[in-house]
């Protein structure tokens, strides 16, 4: 088998991101892979194998979302453990390996640039502590931008490609676990935008594609609690990385054969990584999954399961996940050896075997290395005992190789020759195996190629009137062997073969003309070189171009700086080659420049056409994101706002049932608190409370003499309050010992039937400092279950938990401060003293507003309903008992009084023990 391991960099990704956890449930190796993930997964893999370069940029989610969806930071030990693995590729094979480390919310940040990865090397040293220092911190984002990963990776990928020259294959390892969001809440018109700012055909994601970037998109999604996604984010997000998922599509569709797709996997929980992305290494590197065990179980008895090997073989990966503290795994060669897996690399009769171990997570790969020896039946040995799950994935352990023994002769039958070839570079029989099966295409046209003792061969024609400098051969094969019936593969390979001229005409140079990236341009230019044939003199004509670009790059022109160059025997001459387009774009650039080759001799010309390639990538506009960050903040901050405001309205309201009553009886307060002074044996009784005529959820209501409003503060953050004042200038006493800057407004508490209020009298002149005189009201909603007689005891403990000695005295203060009362027979007059229109008070203010000047933004009572200044409002009575008592008449006491049941002298009943 090649080992994997030019293409099997990401194994190292796989275990990489795959953490300690428990034993994960039974699920199908790959099972959420679809078919055209697995045809990405197979171009991965053949780009790996002949790249010189492996290139991988590991983007990272920041989101708020990762607090809930992987609380134990499980990502951070993940690319731990991927460094190891790639820093072990890197040492191990000659593909150099290098990867950077970025996160993304509201923008692409990189944490680590390029470097390359060996063993105990600097770079890997910054990008372990960089992800253990870093990414634990980086869970904070408000938005999850795809864009910025796409065009950040994007963008870090080409510029070190383009540093690093030669072949590099490049791959994006995109790990997120929330859906796209640029509004704070995904489904806005902003995300709308972005999403099609990313999909729309010539936008982002085709520039990526067009880029040669392949973008494996891994979803931490979870289906439920915080940070849960729907099925349609899912969608989303494999059409993204594959071009269509579900009703779907993300950019060109379907996905042209020329530009890089990518593929999509998916976990429920971060304790699945593991065994997620070990299926995506297996897979990157050529695996073809074949069974997911469970053992001990009926295919495993007694935790031993049989692994058949067939001629033809590579070898096999075995991605085991063990209980935690399960004993080392065992395995049995055909011959009935036992070697013990608890060693990096052990040799085995046939077979070279290594172990790569993460947590409870071991990747055991058998590479075989003599056929006969390790054809036969392996045994994995696990422990009966606990559960432990296998899955199982076969390497061919062949690469495709394309050759033309003679060249591609235009105007001549030629022939390409397709190999299997072994890690040693041997050629494979194709009849070693039950069945092949080889396709090849030739330009994107399906052709022929037959069986032969090496491999497989097609004769290719290049008419001379129909020419091209450059045709390119790709060829895909699977493989079943005998007698198992294995299925491998499949392996795939492109290559482009230059076409050659006859001797009498000139050539050009390159075959293919690469204009390389428009960054944020509307034209590039490239140059072709012409030489002379060495007979004599020659000539190229060249036509207009024709070229597809992008949609949004409008109309575009591609052509060559001569229309006709003559060569003289031997000469060479550059001609520059311009392709422009009317706007920016994203994606890919495709087109032909038609040619004409006049030879030393007289007769017909060569004919062809010229490939161009390019790719168009818009940059980001700085200026504007941030304009559009700071629109999303403030109207987050807006939405925010708006919801604590209506939240606030919607709560703070009065709760009324219709069975609300209220009473109120004129009393004498001093030291030992509230005591009737019109004769009733008692503070109050049941029988005296009447119907209140207000219920609902209300913002202002009446009791008697009491008025209760609520107040809402301009800070969105600051709880509505409740107050009360009298319908004249009293000065209220309430529960609640927290005083108001207007002595005629009291605090109390919501829903409105909790409490009490005694609204005092003006003393009179020489009358005692220690006591005061005032009418107590009490409402009492006792609902449809209760009574007012059960509910009571309760209300009145809570005059028993009053300082009425400071009470009384801030009551005396308080009259003291106000006016003198105003002449006999007069009513008040705007309300009471302090508040807006009353005297002594601020100027009338709007409704709703209130008095800052003591902090509070409490503003005196609101307007009565009814009623002049002078006749202040009241409820109507109910039917069947007397009027209300007015502002200065107390309510009389009932006829015959019930037996006492406070203290004999009147007064208010022992308080209760403090609350706790």
């Amino acid at each position: 088998m090649r080992r994997g391991r030019r293409a099997g960099i990401v194994t190292a990704l796989a275990v990489a991101l795959g953490l300690a956890a428990g034993t994960a449930a039974h699920a199908d190796a790959a099972g959420d892979l679809s078919a055209t993930g697995s045809e990405s997964f197979s171009d991965i893999a053949a780009c790996t194998a002949q790249a010189g370069t492996l290139l991988v940029s590991i983007v990272v989610d920041e989101s708020q979302s990762l607090q809930w969806t992987d609380p134990e930071d499980q990502r951070v030990g993940a690319v731990l453990t991927a460094l190891d693995s790639l820093e072990r590729l890197g040492g191990d094979t000659e593909l150099s390996v290098e990867a950077n480390l970025a996160v993304f919310g509201s923008e692409y940040t990189e944490l680590v640039g390029w470097g390359s990865l060996e063993p105990g090397g600097a770079h890997g040293a910054q990008l372990r502590m960089a992800a253990q220092d870093q990414l634990p911190e980086r869970d904070g984002a408000n938005l999850t931008d795809y864009r910025e990963a796409l065009s950040g990776a994007q963008s870090s990928l080409a510029a070190r490609s383009a540093e690093v020259g030669g072949t590099t294959c490049k791959m994006m390892l995109w790990l997120t676990d929330g859906r796209l969001d640029v509004d704070g809440r995904g489904d806005q018109p902003a995300t709308d935008a972005a999403r099609e700012q990313i999909c729309a055909p010539g936008g982002i994601i085709d520039g990526v594609r067009a880029d040669g970037v392949a973008v494996i998109a891994m979803g931490l999604m979870t289906a439920q609690g915080q940070g849960a996604v729907e099925q349609i984010d899912r969608d989303r997000f494999q059409a993204l990385a594959e071009g269509s998922a579900g009703s779907e599509v993300c950019g060109t569709s379907p996905v042209p054969a020329n530009v890089t797709n990518g593929a999509f996997m998916t976990a429920d929980d971060a304790s699945l990584l593991n065994r997620l992305f070990a299926q995506m290494g297996a897979l990157l590197e050529g695996g073809t999954p074949a069974q997911s065990q469970e053992c001990p179980g009926a295919d495993c008895v007694d935790g031993r399961l049989p692994v058949p090997v067939d001629p033809g073989v590579g070898g096999f990966r075995l991605v085991v996940e063990s209980a935690a503290g399960a004993p080392a795994l065992q395995l049995a060669a055909p011959d009935g050896t036992v070697v013990s897996l608890d060693a990096p690399v052990t040799e085995a009769p046939g077979a070279t075997v290594s172990l790569l171990k993460g947590g409870t997570l071991s990747t055991v790969d058998v590479a075989i290395t003599d056929a006969e020896a390790g054809v036969g039946t392996w045994t994995l040995v696990t422990d009966p005992s606990t559960v432990t799950v296998v899955d199982l994935y076969y390497f061919w352990g062949v690469s495709l190789t394309v050759e033309a023994p003679d060249g591609i002769v235009i105007g001549e039958p030629s022939e390409v020759r397709i190999s299997a070839r072994d890690a040693a570079g041997q050629a494979v029989a194709p009849d070693v195996y039950g069945s092949v099966d080889l396709q090849v295409t030739v330009d994107g046209v399906a052709t022929t190629f037959s069986p032969v003792a090496d491999g497989w061969a097609g004769e290719i024609s290049v008419p001379a009137d129909a020419a091209v400098s450059s045709l390119v051969v790709a060829a895909r094969a699977t493989a079943e062997t005998s007698p198992n019936a294995i299925a491998l593969g499949p392996v795939a390979v492109e290559r482009a073969l230059d076409t050659a001229y006859p001797p009498s005409f000139p050539t050009l140079s390159p075959a293919r003309l690469d204009l390389g990236r428009l960054d944020g341009a509307t034209s590039a230019a490239a140059v072709l070189t012409l030489t002379g044939a060495d007979r004599g003199p020659t000539q190229v004509c060249f036509g207009d171009g024709s070229v597809t670009v992008p949609e949004r790059a409008g109309t575009a022109s591609l052509v060559a700086g001569a229309e006709c160059i003559d060569l003289d025997a031997g000469a060479t001459v550059d001609v520059p080659v311009t392709l422009t387009t009317a706007e920016q774009a994203d994606g890919r650039v495709d087109g032909l420049l038609p040619v004409e080759l006049h030879g030393v001799d007289p007769g017909d010309p060569i004919t062809l056409e010229v490939p161009v390639t390019a790719t168009m990538v818009r940059p980001v506009d700085a200026a504007t994101r941030n304009w559009l960050v700071a629109v999303l903040v403030l109207a987050a901050l807006l939405f925010a706002y708006t919801a604590l405001v209506v939240t606030r309205r919607i709560a703070g309201r009065f709760d009324l049932s219709p069975f609300a009553r209220y009473v109120a009886a004129p009393v004498t307060v001093s030291a030992r608190g509230p005591e009737r002074r019109d004769g009733a044996t008692r503070i109050l009784g049941p029988e005296e409370f009447r119907g209140l005529g207000a219920s609902g959820r209300v913002t202002t209501f009446t009791a008697g003499t009491a008025r209760h409003w609520v107040h809402r503060p301009r800070n969105p953050f600051a709880e509505a309050r409740a107050l009360v004042a009298g319908t004249g200038s009293e000065v209220p006493i309430t529960q609640r010992p927290t005083g108001h800057r207007d002595p005629t407004v009291r605090f109390t508490d919501f829903p409105g039937s909790t409490g009490f209020v005694i609204l005092t009298d003006r003393p009179g002149p020489g009358a005692p400092t220690d006591t005061i005189r005032g009418t107590l009201v009490m409402v009492i909603d006792p609902g449809k279950t209760a009574s007012v007689a059960q509910i009571l005891p309760d209300r009145l403990a809570e005059l028993g938990r009053v300082t009425w000695s400071k009470e009384v005295e801030r009551a005396h203060n308080a009259w003291s401060a106000l006016t003198p009362a105003a002449p006999a027979g007069a009513g008040p007059v705007g309300g009471p003293p302090g508040a807006p229109g009353g005297p002594g008070g601020a100027p009338p203010a709007r409704s709703g507003s209130g008095s800052v000047a003591d902090g509070t933004g409490l503003g005196g009572p609101p307007p009565p309903r009814r009623g002049t200044a002078n006749q202040p409002s009241v409820p109507p009575p109910p039917r069947g008992e007397g009027p209300p008592p007015s502002r200065t008449d107390h309510p009389p006491s009932p006829s015959t009084a019930p037996p006492p049941s406070g203290r004999p002298d009147g007064g208010m009943p022992p308080p209760p023990p403090p609350r706790r």
